[in-house]
């Protein structure tokens, strides 16, 4: 019982100290935010400051001119731009697809989404410059550019458009078919019947947000970059 015992400790000492080593960068970076440039080179291996200075915080607060919550801002506008823009386009065009997929034109639609997937995403990126250029959407602080650049084709538009038409497929017909009989028009049926049971497959459709390097390409100055770029 003892040696049992005993052995339990050893085994929970070693992974004390595993967990210590995973941990420690951790806290070197934690920790090392509170030092002077000088202290992280000088004891490069030391864990608490011997000086607390907030200078790496400030400087953090403040990223080429703008404040952080600039940048922060500008993440949430054309990420959850390009979410909207996206799942509303997809669903949309997913039931359209659906209900009427015998229409002239839809047949060739859902062939150029998979066209779309089959070339790397980043052989879209000069004629989509030339096209945002053209429009007049790209600027300095003009948002519509990048957002309708990340919601188009392998990026933003294929996946999401996919699984919403496969999501409308495997509903039961007579759901859709007892509205109809009720009186329904197609906007109430898919607002008000549809959209309701589709929360899963929305969820799965906001992964399809913007993508880092479009905003690189389609931003003339760090005015309209995203907070995980302008540190970069």
């Amino acid at each position: 019982m003892k040696q049992n015992r005993f052995i339990t400790w050893i085994v929970y000492g070693v992974l004390i100290i595993i967990s210590f080593i995973m941990v420690y960068p951790f806290l070197w970076m934690l920790f090392g935010s509170f030092k002077t440039n000088q202290e992280i080179i000088q004891y490069p291996l030391s864990l608490i400051p011997q000086k607390w200075v907030l200078n790496g915080w400030k400087g953090i607060l403040t990223l080429s001119g703008n404040s952080l919550w600039h940048y922060f801002k500008n993440s949430i506008i054309i990420s959850g731009g390009s979410t909207l823009l996206v799942v509303l386009a997809t669903s949309l065009g997913g039931y359209a697809l659906y209900r009427k997929g015998s229409l002239p034109g839809f047949s060739m639609i859902q062939t150029s989404f998979s066209v779309s997937m089959m070339y790397p995403a980043v052989l879209l990126l000069i004629p989509l410059y030339v096209i945002v250029v053209q429009l007049g959407l790209y600027g300095t602080n003009n948002f519509w550019g990048i957002i309708l650049a990340s919601s188009t084709g392998a990026w933003g538009a294929a996946l999401p458009f996919f699984l919403f038409k496969n999501f409308f497929q495997s509903l039961p017909y007579d759901l859709i078919e007892s509205a109809t009989i009720d009186g329904a028009t197609e906007f109430q049926i898919f607002f008000k019947i549809v959209t309701p049971v589709m929360y899963p497959v929305f969820t799965t459709s906001t992964n399809s947000a913007s993508r880092s390097f479009t905003h690189m390409v389609f931003t003339s100055t760090r005015q309209a970059a995203l907070v995980s770029l302008v540190g970069s």
